[in-house]
């Protein structure tokens, strides 16, 4: 049950609702590091080098599937900065970039929305609830993903925060 991050679909999440990257096996040919391993024991108490697929809730009330990353169960402000989302729209991932990243042009929250067909006050907040799978602080496993954060970190903040984490 080995795959690419990026090859996972909501029914590989249905079945198994995180996923680990499989580092020990990036040097085999014909993998790297993006391959993903399932995680068959829940609740998990760390999300370090893992994804979880998740419904969440658009602005609109509107389910879709998402594949969190970054989720630091301990913290929600490196959670909130640091959280990486993709839905599953037609088939495909849809990617959002946050303000720091830097294909965020092509892939932020604007973007995001013109490509769900809707208006970013549509999308945005979207609301997520990973509790049935991973314990830890009620505000990182149950969280909001705005379109712009209310505070922006700098880049010195953001490398603090990495490092508290």
């Amino acid at each position: 049950m080995l795959k690419p991050v990026d090859h996972l679909t909501p029914e590989d999440f249905q079945a198994f609702p995180v996923w680990e990257y499989d580092l020990d096996s990036e040097g085999i040919e014909g993998r790297d590091e993006t391959w993903v391993r399932p995680v068959e024991l829940y609740p998990v108490t760390d999300l370090s080098n893992r994804v979880i697929g998740v419904s969440v809730t658009l602005h609109n009330d509107t389910s879709m599937t998402a594949c969190l990353g970054n989720v630091t169960l301990g913290s929600e402000v490196a959670t909130r900065e640091f959280l990486t989302l993709s839905l599953w729209h037609q088939g495909q991932w849809i990617d959002l970039a946050r303000y720091f990243d830097v294909d965020y042009a092509r892939s932020g929250p604007e973007v995001m929305s013109r490509q769900l067909g809707l208006p970013v006050v549509e999308v945005f907040p979207m609301r997520y609830d990973i509790s049935k799978y991973a314990s830890g602080l009620d505000t990182a496993i149950q969280g909001t993903v705005e379109a712009e954060p209310r505070h922006r970190l700098s880049d010195k903040e953001r490398l603090d925060l990495i490092f508290r984490a």
